[in-house]
């Protein structure tokens, strides 16, 4: 299991979630079955697993039987995305610087989001990617990426505006309406890349949006914001202390709050407000810990027992069980069959 999976802002699941009740599609045995709290997408700046994400994509699919749902909820997006990308994003001159801070700044609208452009002597080529996490990307993941990017930059200009041909990575589809009435290009499938071509014309064309001035203080705004969104939670550092000492046993509170400057009980307080305990947090770690040590199969089951901190297997034995419901042993042996 890799250390970080990557994350996606909450406000995609909320607009998937959004869409499929606009369609009144029951959402609760979705939420249900992938055990999503409707309660913590209002935030901004959540963020969830992209595997996550890909799952419900699949859910959405299976429910409404609509192979193109993710342009739907592209379409959508915007008035869910983060303020602080899509403002500065209307404040530059043009379309084409627009996409130049995309390019930098693209892990805000989703880590996953793999975006690049190719400049040829007549046009544009706009690339959109979904990178993979534990499980392959949703193809709707691209369909939303592209619907968005279009919604976008006809909401900042105000017009109409076209791509002059698009390609699909995916085979050609069975009913191509959706993408005429959303492309109104040539299209291609089985392509090597998922590509808008737009003129020139059109992406250096000034935005009447355009401020120099604001352009400037937003991308002020967003360094800050990249620097506060990078910082490590106080979770996050505890779990740092947890990977570092539980080789030497399991660490108490004490030691923990010792390592990192703060007393037992303001340890207790900020696990708290991120609604954790430390025995919570000690458990999780150790569960993602004998994950990736027998995935890795480098380290026999008495080396991992003692890497997590337990005296003896047999307690190492008894919480896999609870956390997988099966034996270390046959978690590796169902691993390799």
């Amino acid at each position: 299991m890799d250390e970080k999976s990557i994350k996606t802002p909450s406000s995609w699941v909320r607009a998937i979630i959004d869409t499929l009740v606009a369609r009144q599609v029951d959402t609760q045995p979705i939420l249900e079955k992938l055990k999503i709290e409707l309660g913590a997408l209002g935030d901004r700046d959540g963020e969830v697993d992209q595997d996550l994400v890909s799952a419900l994509w699949d859910e959405a699919v299976a429910v409404t039987g609509d192979q193109n749902i993710g342009f739907d909820v592209g379409r959508n997006i915007l008035a869910l995305l983060n303020p602080v990308i899509a403002y500065s994003l209307m404040s530059c001159s043009n379309l084409r610087s627009s996409c130049d801070r995309l390019l930098r700044y693209q892990d805000i609208v989703a880590e996953g989001l793999n975006f690049s452009v190719r400049e040829t002597e007549q046009s544009y080529h706009l690339i959109f990617d979904i990178l993979p996490d534990r499980r392959a990307p949703s193809s709707q993941a691209i369909k939303s990426a592209i619907a968005a990017f279009l919604a976008f930059i006809r909401w900042v200009t105000q017009t109409p505006i076209c791509p002059t041909s698009a390609t699909f990575k995916e085979a050609l589809p069975q009913a191509l309406e959706t993408y005429e009435e959303l492309l109104s290009c040539s299209l291609s499938f089985e392509a090597e890349e998922n590509c808008l071509t737009f003129s020139k014309q059109d992406l250096l064309e000034p935005l009447p949006t355009a401020d120099t001035d604001l352009s400037e203080i937003h991308e002020q705004q967003l360094q800050a914001y990249v620097v506060k969104r990078n910082e490590p939670t106080f979770s996050d550092q505890v779990k740092r202390a947890f990977k570092d000492l539980l080789p030497s046993g399991e660490p108490n509170q004490e030691l923990i709050a010792n390592r990192l400057n703060v007393s037992v009980s303001t340890l207790k307080r900020r696990l708290k407000s991120e609604e954790l305990t430390y025995n919570t947090l000690l458990d999780a770690t150790r569960h993602e810990l004998a994950l990736r040590h027998l995935q890795q199969q480098k380290l026999s089951l008495t080396e991992i027992t003692y890497l997590l901190g337990f005296s003896q297997s047999s307690a190492f034995t008894r919480a896999f069980r609870r956390w997988q419901g099966e034996s270390p042993s046959q978690y590796l042996a169902n691993s390799n069959a």
